[in-house]
């Protein structure tokens, strides 16, 4: 199984009782890339991943909640990859998050399955 495909699964798993923040994200990113650029590339796979089999979606907090991010997939990753660089790839805990769509619970939930 390659790096992407475990850290998604980690994320789904993460995702099942609570929104996950985006540093979560990048710090399990950083421990298995090996340099700035491989981060960069790690996260931006990871989050086409999540996007494209429509895992979790990106956003912020807000009024109720969870907010995901408008506009379709390619734009997410842009603004994803836009906020990243803008605080070079180091963001705060409470700036940008993940939630799990129900596709995620379901995933997640089959790992957690898998595992016991």
């Amino acid at each position: 199984m390659s790096s992407s495909d475990r850290i998604v699964r980690e994320m789904v798993v993460d995702g099942i009782d609570d929104w996950v923040p985006l540093r979560d994200l990048v710090f399990v990113v950083r421990q298995v890339a090996g340099d700035e650029r491989a981060v960069v590339d790690l996260v931006t796979e990871v989050a086409e991943t999540l996007l494209r089999d429509k895992l979790m979606a990106f956003g912020e907090l807000g009024d109720p909640g969870f907010v995901p991010w408008p506009g379709d997939d390619e734009a997410v990753l842009r603004r994803l990859v836009t906020e990243l660089a803008a605080v070079d790839w180091r963001p705060d805990t409470h700036s940008w998050w993940l939630a799990n769509t129900d596709r995620g619970d379901e995933m997640g939930r089959q790992i957690e399955q898998e595992a016991e």
